[in-house]
């Protein structure tokens, strides 16, 4: 008997909680008005969790150093962390810094190309332009249909 009211418990707070996670998401996206919400926090466990999870501030842990735990936990410590990601995303950087070599070289190469091609293209109009303007033999247009 105890097991089947633990398990209808556990049931039951697995869906509020679905519930819960379901109504929060919509009153933090603004999809409630003003009054849906306050109807909404009438009910006390509801409004309970809410504030538990979104209204109260979390303040960072204390720095171990300054509760007296010496340097034996200076891997925790904030400037550790932020040593840590400052290494990450100077790699990062370095990363980026190279993509951008690249792609610049790359620009140029699309530049040099694309320059060569107009070229090539105002000396195949020219030299089509100069064949329109002469008169053809009866041999050479044969030979064109070929």
């Amino acid at each position: 008997m105890k097991q089947e009211r633990y398990g209808t418990w556990i049931y039951k707070k697995m869906t509020d909680s679905n519930r819960y996670q379901e109504l929060a998401d919509c009153i933090r996206t603004e999809q409630l008005s003003a009054a849906e919400i306050q109807e909404e926090m009438k009910d006390k466990d509801f409004k309970e969790w809410y504030e538990e999870k979104y209204m109260k501030v979390k303040l960072p842990p204390v720095n171990p150093i300054l509760n007296g735990e010496g340097w034996d936990n200076h891997e925790d410590s904030f400037e550790e962390t932020l040593r840590r990601e400052m290494l990450q995303y100077k790699g990062l950087y370095f990363l980026l810094q190279e993509d951008h070599k690249k792609l610049n070289e790359s620009y140029y190469k699309v530049l040099e190309r694309n320059k060569e091609l107009v070229e090539l293209n105002e000396l195949l109009q020219k030299s089509n332009r100069e064949l329109l303007k002469r008169p053809f033999s009866i041999e050479e247009m044969k030979k064109m249909r070929i």
